[in-house]
């Protein structure tokens, strides 16, 4: 055991220790009030924790730039799924899992089912329903209120996307998402 004073000693320098540790806190924290450069310097120049970006605006199509992507398309299946997207604001998932029952022409609306499993309600507007009859008066022997509208697999529609955009706009950014944007 240590004698008595060995042990006052290593009391008093835990006290001056953590008294010291206070006092260091208590100042950093009145500069950073008072002191604008030290405030900038832990907060930034704007008062902010946290670094802001800037954000950019997401890439889309004017209304003309759809009108020529879908004109050259030639398969009806994939100009409806063009017109889905574009003019109905439809992922690329909502609407290779559409089903034809979800489609609502006499009252102008579609479910979706969108990211998990929530469903919308999404209007038709008059070009799209053009060609919505049309396809289903060409294709009516094939559907069943059960079966899916057009199907396929996500990456087959990006990929018709990006051969359709760049045989009919000449553009290599366009992406199914695109037309999402360009539909808002």
């Amino acid at each position: 055991m240590p004698p008595e004073w060995c042990m006052m000693t290593l009391l008093s320098y835990r006290v001056y220790r953590d008294f010291s540790l206070i006092m260091v806190v208590y100042l950093i924290i009145y500069w950073s009030k008072n002191n604008q450069f030290l405030s900038q310097f832990i907060h930034g120049s704007n008062g902010n924790c946290m670094k802001q970006t800037v954000k950019k605006l997401p890439l889309f199509l004017s209304q003309k730039e759809i009108e020529n992507l879908i004109n050259g398309v030639r398969k009806e299946k994939h100009k409806l799924g063009l017109y889905l997207m574009s003019h109905g604001g439809l992922r690329v998932s909502e609407m290779c899992n559409l089903k034809v029952s979800d489609i609502h022409l006499q009252r102008n609306f579609m479910i979706i089912t969108g990211k998990g499993n929530k469903q919308r309600v999404v209007p038709i507007n008059a070009t799209l329903q053009k060609m919505l009859e049309s396809y289903f008066s060409k294709y009516s022997y094939k559907l069943n209120p059960d079966s899916l509208l057009l199907g396929g697999a996500r990456n087959s529609w990006h990929y018709v996307i990006k051969k359709y955009s760049e045989q009919n706009l000449g553009r290599k950014d366009v992406h199914c998402h695109t037309l999402r944007h360009s539909f808002a």
